[in-house]
């Protein structure tokens, strides 16, 4: 074989040495590529298995109902009107919208919560009630009886006072069944000399005066001695 021949086979032999390597190469870099997407893949694909887990994990807890409460029971909370509310299956969930769904033991706790924050207001609304009462009774002037007239001490076997004698004319002359007319009458029958009343006053005529009133409002007989 000549020189030119045996080149020419060295040739080609190099040529298809070359295109053999082209290909190992590109099956070497097409398989490192598939194994870096099956292992991101499987990667991902674990993240969102754990994600899935955590994200079932509320919707368990919404699932537990409290003791003695049915299967499927949910569990409201009112942050803004302190109430909560347990939904049995079957009944209507509230309609108001600051109702929000929480865990049975959430629940549980605001249900406390909001029981001993209603006890005690309710305390503090009593305490507040009594004291104002006491403060109310501390300050209120006593009861007291009505003014005296003549006739009320003399009838109490006590010496009426010319105040209460002059209350007790007053409260004759108003009386539409007698008026000043019977007052006359008693000054002119006890004290001739009088014009007035307060001319009467200091002549020690309180008992004198009383008494003719007492004999006007309780007539011996029924018969009004003023118009007998």
């Amino acid at each position: 074989m000549s020189i030119e021949a045996q080149l020419s086979e060295l040739t080609a032999a190099v040529k298809e040495l070359t295109e053999v390597n082209k290909q190992l190469l590109t099956s070497l870099a097409s398989g490192l590529q598939f194994t870096d997407a099956v292992s991101g893949s499987t990667a991902e694909a674990g993240k969102r298995g754990r994600k899935s887990k955590k994200e079932d994990e509320p919707a368990n807890d919404l699932a537990k109902v409290v003791d003695g409460d049915p299967a499927g029971t949910r569990y409201w909370v009112n942050e803004v009107a302190k109430q909560v509310y347990a939904e049995l299956p079957g009944n209507p969930q509230p309609e108001d919208q600051n109702f929000k769904i929480n865990p049975a033991d959430v629940y549980l706790a605001k249900k406390a919560e909001f029981a001993a924050a209603q006890d005690a207001a309710k305390n503090a609304q009593a305490a507040a009630a009594a004291t104002t009462t006491q403060a109310a009774a501390s300050t209120a002037p006593s009861a007291t009886a009505a003014p005296a007239t003549a006739s009320d001490a003399t009838s109490a076997g006590e010496a009426p006072t010319w105040d209460q004698t002059v209350a007790a004319l007053m409260k004759l002359a108003a009386d539409p069944a007698h008026g000043s007319t019977a007052v006359l009458t008693i000054m002119k029958k006890v004290d001739p000399t009088a014009t007035k009343v307060p001319e009467m006053k200091g002549k020690g005529l309180e008992a004198a005066i009383n008494a003719e009133i007492q004999a006007l409002l309780n007539p011996a007989g029924g018969v009004d001695p003023l118009f007998a």
